[in-house]
């Protein structure tokens, strides 16, 4: 009698740790569904602006290095119909030791209201320094727009992985038939392209951008300016996409099994990086590169570099390297 009133207590204390197990997998499951629909209406309410903030900025140096452009090629026109008695040969290699001895000298830059300063004859600083406090204003004015008055919970890919982590660690196996890893992707994407308007590898926001920034609480939320290529994987989405993606700690077998072949979570980093980082690239080789700079020259081949360690073949030989950076780079050399 005593063994039988023991094992009805060991099979009790059973059910009962069963029970609270899932009843603390239902709360986890209903605070991640309410977490969702308020994720939902931050996209609603972010998404078009985010998208509406990066074409603007991707217009504004579009315009500047277009002009610029068109400035230097009226430039090398002038100096080749300067001496139209010199034979054509003599004119074609004066224009051209111009135009290479000018390679190495800082670029001048279209302030605010369109126009270039005279002096720009005399190195530049002044319409660079306009450019870049102009560009500083429009970071404050996006980061004021986009992310001041979100909630931490949604204003960086950190928090919002960190709720799908407590439905991975609670449901497993709820979490992979829900395919909540690749719904990361989307869920991320706001914080993601947000981040990547202060990616400034060719340094059109000028070096001292960090100096701008005040001692409001709103400006020290905003996100360092980043202005070389490999700081990019620096940044906080992309810390926190690798963390989540590879977490520390000891493996189970159902884990080792998984990490065999790919999965999900294991995409989400390369997904990303295509779908948001891939078409910043696209954008600075195809409207800001200078292909007569070596500097330039330079960040660009860091820039390939950058596409090509994330880049992916389908079965049909396309990829996003492929389709998306080559295509931008040979468009903007024949434009040259």
């Amino acid at each position: 009698l005593e063994a039988d009133r023991a094992e009805s207590q060991r099979c009790l204390e059973t059910i009962e740790s069963e029970n609270l197990e899932e009843n603390e997998k239902l709360d986890v499951i209903t605070d991640f569904r309410s977490y969702v629909e308020d994720l939902g209406g931050f996209h609603d309410a972010k998404y078009d602006q985010t998208d509406n903030a990066l074409n603007l900025l991707d217009n504004i140096e579009k315009n500047v290095c277009s002009a610029h452009d068109e400035r230097r090629l009226k430039a090398l026109k002038a100096d080749y119909e300067h001496e139209p008695e010199d034979p054509v040969e003599a004119r074609i290699a004066q224009a051209r030791s111009k135009w290479i001895s000018g390679r190495s000298a800082e670029d001048g830059y279209a302030t605010s209201d369109g126009e270039y300063s005279a002096a720009e004859d005399e190195g530049g600083d002044e319409t660079w320094r306009a450019l870049a406090k102009d560009k500083r204003k429009f970071l404050k004015a996006a980061h004021l727009q986009l992310m001041a008055d979100v909630s931490d919970d949604f204003s960086s890919v950190r928090a919002i992985c960190r709720e799908f982590q407590k439905v991975r660690t609670a449901c497993p196996k709820l979490y992979k038939q829900a395919f909540l890893g690749a719904s990361l992707e989307e869920a991320v994407a706001i914080p993601v392209r947000y981040q990547l308007l202060f990616w400034d590898p060719f340094n059109l926001s000028g070096t001292e951008c960090d100096d701008d920034r005040g001692d409001d609480e709103d400006e020290s939320h905003r996100p360092r300016i980043v202005t070389t290529v490999e700081e990019v994987m620096d940044m906080e989405w992309f810390i926190s996409l690798t963390d989540y993606c590879n977490p520390p700690g000891p493996v189970s077998r159902d884990q080792s099994d998984a990490n065999a072949s790919t999965t999900a979570d294991s995409l989400v980093v390369p997904h990303v990086v295509h779908e948001c980082l891939f078409d910043r690239v696209r954008h600075f080789i195809a409207n800001v590169w200078n292909v007569s700079s070596m500097k330039h020259g330079k960040i660009v081949k860091e820039l390939l570099q950058l596409c090509i360690d994330f880049d992916e073949i389908s079965d049909s030989g396309s990829s996003p390297y492929k389709d998306v950076i080559l295509t931008a780079c040979e468009g903007r050399v024949k434009r040259a």
